[in-house]
C-alpha cells in the first residue's frame, strides 16, 4: 500500500494547469480561444425576480440544445406555480 501512495505522490502536474489553495486554474496559452462576435440582443423580459435578456444564437442550435432549454423552461415554470402555490 505504501508503494502505490508513494506513486500518487510522484505522478506530475497535468499541462495547463497550476495549483492553488482552490484546485486547479486552467491557463490561457494552451486552450485555444475562439473570437466571438458581440451577441445580438433580441428582447429583455422582466419578471418578478429580474430581467432575462434573449440574444440571437451565434452558432447552429441542435437538438440537444433545443432539449436542454425546453427543460430549463419547464424546470422554471414548475418553480413559479409552486411559488405562486405557497402564496409567495
Amino acid at each position: 500500500m505504501q508503494q502505490f501512495t508513494e506513486k500518487l505522490h510522484e505522478s506530475s502536474i497535468p499541462k495547463g494547469h497550476i495549483l492553488s489553495s482552490r484546485g486547479g486554474v486552467a491557463m490561457n496559452e494552451d486552450v485555444q480561444l475562439q473570437d466571438s462576435e458581440q451577441a445580438k440582443e433580441i428582447r429583455q423580459i422582466e419578471g418578478k425576480c429580474g430581467i432575462i435578456t434573449v440574444f440571437k444564437p451565434s452558432r447552429q442550435i441542435a437538438e440537444t440544445d433545443e432539449d436542454i432549454h425546453s427543460l430549463i423552461a419547464r424546470v422554471l415554470l414548475i418553480k413559479q406555480k409552486r411559488l405562486q402555490a405557497a402564496g409567495e
